[in-house]
């Protein structure tokens, strides 16, 4: 039987009084406060019933005799070789700025039952403790329905490769500093990496948010508007998959917090059509990613993604302080905490040319990023401290 979960978990809890900390405070709480019918109990329930029947319950505490101290994450770029018997390894770097840790895979528990079952079960895991959700895999079945189309894979490649060309902005940018996303080639450097963001944006050092990143206006002088809509297509069906296999207090919590806050979400290239709730993607070709956490307003999703269409594992997605990491094949989706230290490891087989891929919302977007825009009287009841 699983129990409830508090999706305020997934979100960072700011401390100032700023009018931008109020509406996150705000957002955060929103759910909260809403008394909780009878109906929407029995819903939650028979969610939960359905997560247990089409996924595999992982039991965290079985695991942490291999999960990896937080502070030791922190001070390192800790990164994790996924290479299978035969690949290159990952190549120790002596350039940076903290020491670099590379441990293969192996050395975490590897969690894949959701590929031997033969039923096309996912993974679920959470804290009952902490009623912390971590991640889950959606079944099988919710990828072939909405992303394994081998014209739609085909398109969205093509997509990736003409949004990262539209803008030649310097790639390894302070962004991702903290994260360092690197590439599993012993040729590539950092500042060679195609990291791409596209979607909402708060720009640092701006007020406000801006509803399309720079790429957009790019892709409309080469006739090329059609590969921003192509993402926000991706975002909508990730998103489908996202509300099946998420618990119902994950939905209530963004739906409550949309209401109290109305955030931008990422909008199709003419503004007449948007995603639901989550407001940008990122990829990068080919990269393996230091283990971080992010400061995302809720749950994000992180999804492998090739050209050709296959069963075979591609890379593995590690959460270190769980002492665990799961195997994932093309167009699975793996829905997570962003809270929880996490990352990308290395391509199984240097041969493959995969995508990775997030999709997620930003807090800082949730917020605003505008302390000179008031907030408004139910703003300012929920945005006193976290509930």
């Amino acid at each position: 039987k699983l129990s409830e979960v508090d999706p305020a978990t997934a979100g960072r809890c700011p401390k100032a009084a700023t009018p931008s900390s109020k509406r996150i405070r705000a957002a955060r709480n929103a759910s909260s406060v809403q008394e909780e019918s009878r109906h929407s109990k029995r819903r939650g329930a028979e969610k939960r019933k359905k997560i247990a029947k089409e996924c595999i319950i992982v039991h965290l505490p079985e695991y942490e005799d291999r999960a990896v101290d937080v502070d030791v994450l922190k001070d390192s770029y800790h990164v994790y070789d996924g290479g299978e018997a035969g690949n290159p390894p990952i190549q120790h770097r002596g350039d940076l700025s903290k020491p670099f840790v590379v441990q293969h895979v192996s050395s975490l528990h590897v969690i894949d039952g959701h590929l031997r079952n033969g039923k096309g079960l996912g993974l679920y895991a959470a804290d009952d403790k902490t009623n912390t959700f971590h991640f889950c895999i959606a079944p099988r079945k919710y990828c072939a329905q909405n992303l394994l189309n081998k014209g739609k894979v085909k398109s969205l490649v093509t997509a990736f490769d003409r949004v990262t060309e539209s803008k030649k902005i310097p790639n390894q940018r302070a962004k991702s500093i903290g994260r360092q996303v690197f590439c599993d080639e012993s040729s590539c450097k950092p500042v060679s990496v195609p990291y791409t963001v596209a979607g909402v944006q708060a720009p640092q050092g701006a007020k406000g948010v801006k509803s399309h990143s720079r790429q957009a206006p790019e892709l409309a002088k080469t006739n090329n508007k059609w590969a921003w809509d192509a993402l926000l297509d991706l975002i909508k069906r990730l998103e489908f998959i996202y509300k099946q296999s998420v618990p119902k207090e994950v939905i209530a919590h963004l739906e409550a917090a949309k209401k109290v806050v109305d955030f931008p979400t990422y909008p199709s290239h003419d503004g007449s059509n948007k995603s639901e709730y989550l407001g940008a993607v990122a990829y990068a070709k080919n990269v393996y990613l230091s283990m971080h956490d992010d400061d995302d307003f809720s749950y994000s999703i992180m999804s492998p993604q090739m050209e050709h269409l296959s069963e075979k594992v591609v890379m593995y997605f590690a959460f270190p302080s769980l002492g665990i990491c799961v195997p994932l094949r093309p167009g699975d989706v793996l829905i997570f905490n962003p809270r929880t230290f996490h990352g990308a490891s290395s391509r199984c087989r240097n041969a493959d040319e995969m995508y990775c891929t997030s999709v997620y919302q930003k807090t800082k977007v949730v917020g605003g990023n505008d302390n000179s825009m008031p907030v408004t009287e139910e703003q300012e009841l929920l945005g006193g401290t976290c509930k």
